[in-house]
């Protein structure tokens, strides 16, 4: 998710770039916590919480329709367009939210389906 933003580099390379004196070790574990708290900021304000931005997201594309199935003006229609653009970057969002947590459950539990898979096979 992180990746797709055009933001991100610029948030590192001002986190990394910031000056900081001491030994290398001292200088290094405070690079990666000053970099830790300004990507978790960073995180907040570009993305939020996704889930909660889908539903948004949805709900304004509704309102939205309702207004253009009323009124019929093209502006409205423009705004109906914009509101099913953003539904649909949120729901890609999500998406990747989703398929980055289950990645995240998949290499801290493993693979524990070995034992059906060989009963399975038998």
């Amino acid at each position: 998710m992180w990746l797709k933003s055009d933001t991100l580099f610029q948030v590192v390379e001002k986190s990394w770039s910031a000056p900081v004196y001491g030994g290398p070790f001292f200088v290094l574990t405070t690079k990666l916590r000053t970099l830790k708290l300004c990507l978790k900021k960073w995180n907040r304000e570009v993305f939020g919480n996704v889930l909660n931005m889908v539903a948004s997201a949805e709900e304004k594309g509704m309102v939205c329709e309702d207004i253009f199935e009323t009124s019929g003006l093209a502006i409205d229609r423009e705004n109906l367009g914009k509101a099913r653009a953003y539904h649909l970057w949120y729901l890609a969002m999500e998406e990747e939210y989703w398929k980055q947590k289950s990645s995240i459950r998949w290499v801290q539990e493993g693979d524990k389906s070995t034992a059906f898979y060989h009963s399975w096979v038998k």
